[in-house]
C-alpha cells in the first residue's frame, strides 16, 4: 500500500513539473508573441513616420512647381502687357538713292 502511495505521490509530482514546464513554456511564447507584436507596431510606426516625411517632401515639390509654373504665367502676361504697350517700330529708314554716275570735269 505505501508503495501504490509512493507511486502516486511521484506521478503527482511528475503532473505538476509537467504543468509547471508547460505554464513556463505558454509564458515564454507569450512574452515572444509580446515581443514580436511590439517589434511590428515599431517598424509600422517607423514606416508610417517615413510614409509621412516622403509625402510632405512630395507636398512641398508639388507646391513649389505651382508657384513656379504661377510666375511664369504671370510673366508671360506682363510681357504680353508691356509688347502691347509699346508703340509699333518706325519704318524703316527710305532706301539711300542709287549712286550717281561720276560727273566728268574735263571734256575730251
Amino acid at each position: 500500500a505505501a508503495e501504490a502511495v509512493e507511486a502516486e505521490e511521484a506521478v503527482e509530482a511528475e503532473v505538476a513539473a509537467a504543468e509547471a514546464d508547460a505554464e513556463a513554456k505558454r509564458g515564454a511564447a507569450v512574452k515572444r508573441a509580446a515581443a514580436k507584436v511590439s517589434q511590428e507596431k515599431k517598424v509600422a510606426q517607423e514606416k508610417t513616420q517615413e510614409t509621412a516625411v516622403v509625402e510632405c517632401a512630395a507636398a512641398e515639390r508639388v507646391a513649389l512647381a505651382e508657384a513656379a509654373a504661377r510666375e511664369a504665367v504671370e510673366r508671360e502676361a506682363a510681357a504680353r502687357e508691356a509688347t502691347a504697350a509699346m508703340p509699333p517700330p518706325p519704318p524703316p529708314p527710305p532706301p539711300p538713292p542709287p549712286p550717281r554716275p561720276p560727273t566728268r570735269l574735263c571734256r575730251v
